[in-house]
């Protein structure tokens, strides 16, 4: 289903400023269906702006024997892996333009919880632009 579609019957406007958050989805997601969803958030005559959170190879390769296993018992595989390299290359085909880059130490400067989270077994953060010709 379109994101257009699925949120025609909210009270969301297209034409206001939107911020999404995809917490933990990209990486399940075929690579297709990300493309057609960044290209659905990319439309609208306001601002828009992406959250995600996105697995790095690198925190794969770091990652415990339990921590894969439990991943799949779960059969919670993700599909994508993305380097903090490759996500702006998949981004800026659709006008997203990246605005910031953390990992998990700098989070625990804003988010005292994240402190006691294991290093090398959490995801990376983004936020992504997509500023409108003559709008803020």
């Amino acid at each position: 289903q379109a994101l257009a579609e699925a949120l025609s019957t909210s009270s969301m406007d297209p034409d206001h400023s939107t911020c999404f958050v995809l917490e933990g989805l990209i990486h399940y997601l075929p690579s297709s269906a990300l493309e057609i969803l960044l290209k659905d958030m990319a439309h609208g005559s306001r601002a828009q702006r992406v959250l995600v959170s996105f697995i790095d190879p690198e925190m794969l390769e770091r990652s415990s024997f339990v921590f894969l296993t439990l991943v799949k018992i779960l059969r919670k595989i993700p599909r994508q892996h993305y380097s903090p390299s490759s996500l702006p290359d998949c981004f800026s085909k659709h006008d997203f333009s990246l605005s910031g880059h953390w990992v998990l130490m700098p989070i625990a400067t804003f988010a005292p919880q994240a402190r006691k989270r294991h290093i090398g077994g959490s995801q990376n953060l983004a936020q992504f632009d997509c500023i409108i010709k003559g709008q803020q």
